[in-house]
């Protein structure tokens, strides 16, 4: 008894490893053949898959085929198109071009006729106003310098000035107990002008200008005051106001002068210096050979402490006639018209006559003028010879001489 049971326990225990394996063994052949199913499966998949994969590629390479040959024949077309616009674009531009030149051209004439026509009418415009509106007119005004009253010592000098503005241009002159006084004008100024003041001097001075929209005046009173050595001023005078002489002469100018101390005595020339050959002594001025150029007024100048005076001397220098004959030789033929023109430098009047050397009288036909010229028409032969021009004037005479020569 003691030996059985522990046989029982082993078959059991045998029995349950069997039933185990075999279990084990089913799951096992179940797992594999499903795992076997599953790969056919895939690899069907798979092979499906492949299959719909070559009939796409197909496809797409046919679509991919008839694309491209729809793509040529579409460039192809587009070519043509874009030569074709590009045609008819050049052809548009170059009408539009012409048309648009067209239209500048006219527009420039437009704008050049309407400019003229603007031009004209600002001219016509112009001229009716200046025709119908004068310039305005604007009576005279009047401004003395220095202001008065003025006072001035014996023996100075004064310059007094009158300045006048008006539409039209007034003319202004200095005035004295109603005597019209020597003054020095420009253009709206009167300066007079006293080299050495007097007692005499003294007084009221009235500047008037004047236009034909009035008149306008201003007054100023001198007031001459006597100073130490006032009794004593330099005084200068001349032996002549006016001389006359003829060129080449000598010349002599005399000029006295008084006050204390002794006044010293200098000569001048209005703008310009003293001739170069000159002297000058005992307040006498010399001048040797005058010519034309020395025609002017001279000044004599005394001066001493006590101030300066001054005295005016004109001088005019005449001189004989310089004369010329143009031209001075000529060549001519018969029937030809000879001109002679005579020219003469010197004081005037002048006067013209034509002679003819060595024979008596001019040729027929000879006419001559009071400016010295010479016509003779259609000369002839005989008409040859040396023609004289003597100029005639106060002073002198002088000839000139032109030689014809006629040959047929």
């Amino acid at each position: 008894r003691s030996g059985k049971p522990h046989s029982t326990l082993s078959s059991s225990l045998c029995v349950c490893v069997v039933l185990c394996v075999c279990v084990l063994c089913v799951v096992c052949c179940v797992c594999v053949c499903v795992c076997v199913c599953v790969c056919v499966l895939c690899v069907c998949v798979v092979c499906v898959l492949c299959v719909c994969v070559c009939c796409a590629c197909c496809v797409c390479v046919l679509c991919v085929c008839v694309v491209c040959v729809c793509v040529c024949v579409c460039v192809c077309v587009c070519v043509l198109c874009c030569v074709c616009v590009c045609c008819v674009c050049v052809l548009c531009v170059c009408v539009l071009c012409v048309c648009c030149v067209c239209v500048c051209v006219v527009r420039v004439v437009c704008v050049c006729c309407v400019c003229v026509v603007c031009v004209v009418c600002v001219c016509v415009c112009v001229v009716c106003v200046c025709c119908a509106c004068p310039l305005a007119s604007d009576s005279p005004k009047v401004r003395v310098t220095p202001a008065g009253p003025l006072r001035v010592r014996l023996g100075e000098p004064v310059a007094l000035e009158c300045h006048a503005t008006g539409r039209p241009r007034p003319s202004v002159t200095w005035q004295r107990h109603g005597t019209q006084l020597v003054t020095t004008k420009t253009e709206d100024t009167s300066t007079l002008k006293v080299a050495a003041v007097s007692s005499e001097d003294a007084g009221v001075y009235v500047c008037q200008a004047q236009n034909t929209e009035g008149v306008a005046e201003v007054k100023l009173e001198v007031i001459v005051e006597g100073g130490q050595g006032a009794a004593n001023a330099p005084k200068a005078t001349v032996s002549m106001a006016e001389v006359t002489a003829v060129e080449g002469h000598m010349v002599t100018m005399q000029c006295q002068a008084t006050g204390s101390p002794l006044p010293v005595v200098s000569w001048s020339k209005l703008r310009a210096p003293l001739p170069w050959k000159h002297t000058v002594e005992g307040g006498v001025l010399t001048l040797t050979s005058v010519g034309r150029q020395d025609s002017g007024q001279y000044i004599c100048n005394a001066t001493n402490t006590h101030g300066y005076s001054q005295a005016y001397t004109q001088l005019e220098v005449d001189s004989p006639p310089y004369t010329t004959s143009l031209p001075d030789q000529v060549r001519l033929r018969p029937g030809d018209t000879l001109r002679l023109q005579c020219l003469a430098h010197g004081s005037h009047p002048i006067t013209f006559r034509w002679t003819r050397v060595g024979r008596a009288g001019m040729p027929a036909g000879a006419e001559t003028s009071k400016n010295g010229q010479l016509l003779i028409g259609q000369v002839k032969l005989n008409d040859s010879g040396t023609y004289k021009c003597v100029a005639t004037n106060h002073v002198g005479f002088s000839e000139a001489l032109a030689k014809v020569t006629v040959k047929a």
